[in-house]
Parts: structure tokens; C-alpha cells; sequence
């Protein structure tokens, strides 16, 4: 019976080891990352965020490359389209709100509602084709 109780509480302390080591570990990366980053953007902002600014785009244009070539050229247009016309929409729809023109929010919704309908479901091939 104490040996049980022994083993429980080292495969507690264990644990508890475990847990506080991989907690170290991560803010030990954290740091490593972190502080050159904030040194950097501290140190040189213009250069800082013209780097940052071209890996976004960057990725930016692997992930949309990699996602033509998966889904095909139609089919990601259709999706782009489908995104802007929604983020474009909603935009227009706050700016309108925030100018005090609430009442051209609504016919925006409508027209948001009515693009995405006709881009989700207006060009679909039918089967019967």
C-alpha cells in the first residue's frame, strides 16, 4: 500500500515536472523569438515594417498560387469575389453607419446578400448537362 502511494505522488511529481520544464522551454523560444523581433522593430521601424510588410505579401501570394493550382483559376475567382463582396460590403455598411447615413446600410445588406447569392449560386453548371 505505501508503495502505491509512493509511485502515485512520483508519478505526480513527474507530471508537475514535466509541466514546469515544458513550460520553460516555451518561454525560453518565446524569448528567443520575441526579444530580436521587439529590438529590431524598436531599433529600425521604416526597415521593420517594410520586412514584415513584404513577407505578408509574400505569403499572401504562395497561399492564393498554391490555392489556384489546387482548386483551378474559375473556382478561385469565384472565391475571391465571394470574399470581397462580403469584407467590401461590411465595410461599406459601418462607414455608412458611422457616417450617420444609416439608411444606406440597408439596401448595401440587400445588395451584399443579393451579389453573394448570385456569385454562390447564380453560375453553378446544372446537372443535366
Amino acid at each position: 500500500m505505501i508503495k502505491k502511494i509512493v509511485e502515485g505522488y512520483g508519478n505526480l511529481f513527474n507530471t508537475f515536472g514535466k509541466i514546469i520544464a515544458l513550460i520553460l522551454a516555451c518561454a525560453a523560444l518565446g524569448a528567443a523569438f520575441v526579444f530580436p523581433l521587439w529590438k529590431f522593430a524598436t531599433e529600425a521601424p521604416r526597415i521593420y515594417t517594410a520586412v514584415v510588410l513584404v513577407i505578408i505579401a509574400a505569403t499572401a501570394v504562395f497561399l492564393c498560387a498554391r490555392k489556384i493550382i489546387d482548386s483551378g483559376v474559375r473556382k478561385f475567382i469565384f472565391g475571391i469575389s465571394k470574399f470581397l463582396v462580403i469584407t467590401l460590403g461590411v465595410i461599406l455598411c459601418v462607414k455608412f453607419v458611422l457616417d450617420g447615413n444609416r439608411i444606406l446600410a440597408v439596401p448595401t445588406i440587400i445588395a451584399i446578400i443579393t451579389l453573394y447569392g448570385i456569385l454562390s449560386f447564380g453560375f453553378k453548371k446544372s446537372k443535366s448537362n
